[in-house]
Protein backbone atom coordinates (compact mmCIF):
# COMPACT_ATOMS: atom_id res chain seq x y z
CA UNK A 1 0.00 0.00 0.00
CA UNK A 2 1.32 3.46 -0.96
CA UNK A 3 1.31 6.46 1.82
CA UNK A 4 2.59 9.22 0.37
CA UNK A 5 4.63 9.77 -2.92
CA UNK A 6 6.30 13.15 -3.90
CA UNK A 7 9.58 14.53 -4.76
CA UNK A 8 12.81 15.64 -2.90
CA UNK A 9 13.89 19.34 -2.57
CA UNK A 10 16.54 18.24 -5.00
CA UNK A 11 13.67 17.08 -7.71
CA UNK A 12 14.05 13.18 -6.91
CA UNK A 13 10.95 11.00 -6.70
CA UNK A 14 9.87 8.90 -3.62
CA UNK A 15 7.33 6.63 -2.65
CA UNK A 16 6.65 5.97 0.99
CA UNK A 17 4.74 2.29 1.54
CA UNK A 18 3.60 0.40 4.53
CA UNK A 19 6.56 -1.45 6.44
CA UNK A 20 5.50 -5.51 6.04
CA UNK A 21 7.15 -7.42 9.05
CA UNK A 22 7.07 -10.84 7.89
CA UNK A 23 9.31 -13.46 6.14
CA UNK A 24 9.20 -14.11 2.40
CA UNK A 25 6.12 -16.43 1.04
CA UNK A 26 8.15 -19.51 0.93
CA UNK A 27 9.86 -19.05 4.23
CA UNK A 28 6.34 -18.22 5.82
CA UNK A 29 5.06 -21.55 4.80
CA UNK A 30 8.28 -23.37 6.17
CA UNK A 31 8.18 -21.71 9.48
CA UNK A 32 4.55 -22.45 10.06
CA UNK A 33 4.59 -25.52 8.93
CA UNK A 34 1.14 -24.76 6.75
CA UNK A 35 -1.26 -27.65 5.73
CA UNK A 36 -2.56 -27.62 2.08
CA UNK A 37 -5.36 -26.05 2.79
CA UNK A 38 -3.51 -22.96 4.67
CA UNK A 39 -1.49 -22.60 1.75
CA UNK A 40 -4.23 -22.55 -1.14
CA UNK A 41 -6.30 -19.89 1.83
CA UNK A 42 -2.87 -17.34 0.72
CA UNK A 43 -2.62 -18.63 -2.89
CA UNK A 44 -6.45 -17.48 -3.05
CA UNK A 45 -5.46 -13.82 -1.44
CA UNK A 46 -2.47 -13.80 -3.75
CA UNK A 47 -4.15 -14.26 -6.78
CA UNK A 48 -6.91 -11.68 -5.10
CA UNK A 49 -4.08 -8.79 -5.18
CA UNK A 50 -2.86 -10.02 -8.80
CA UNK A 51 -6.29 -9.19 -10.32
CA UNK A 52 -6.80 -5.93 -8.46
CA UNK A 53 -3.28 -4.87 -9.92
CA UNK A 54 -3.98 -6.39 -13.78
CA UNK A 55 -7.61 -4.40 -13.04
CA UNK A 56 -5.46 -1.00 -13.23
CA UNK A 57 -3.29 -1.87 -15.76
CA UNK A 58 -0.03 -3.18 -13.72
CA UNK A 59 1.55 -6.10 -13.95
CA UNK A 60 4.19 -7.53 -11.74
CA UNK A 61 6.56 -9.30 -14.54
CA UNK A 62 8.56 -11.26 -11.81
CA UNK A 63 5.78 -12.68 -8.91
CA UNK A 64 7.97 -15.10 -7.10
CA UNK A 65 7.80 -16.40 -3.41
CA UNK A 66 10.82 -14.05 -2.54
CA UNK A 67 8.68 -10.87 -3.63
CA UNK A 68 5.63 -12.02 -1.20
CA UNK A 69 5.91 -11.04 2.06
CA UNK A 70 3.14 -12.35 4.79
CA UNK A 71 2.60 -9.92 7.80
CA UNK A 72 0.64 -11.03 10.40
CA UNK A 73 -0.47 -7.78 12.16
CA UNK A 74 -0.25 -8.93 15.93
CA UNK A 75 -1.35 -12.51 15.79
CA UNK A 76 -3.91 -12.05 13.35
CA UNK A 77 -4.40 -13.78 10.30
CA UNK A 78 -1.73 -13.86 8.13
CA UNK A 79 -1.50 -11.24 5.27
CA UNK A 80 0.31 -11.87 1.99
CA UNK A 81 1.51 -7.96 0.62
CA UNK A 82 2.77 -8.45 -2.79
CA UNK A 83 6.15 -6.31 -3.26
CA UNK A 84 8.80 -5.31 -5.80
CA UNK A 85 6.34 -4.09 -8.34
Amino acid sequence: MFLDRGHTEDGRGYLAMELVDGPTLDGYIKQESLSIEERLRLFIEICSGVQAAHQRGVLHRDLKPGNILVGTDGGREPRPKIIDF
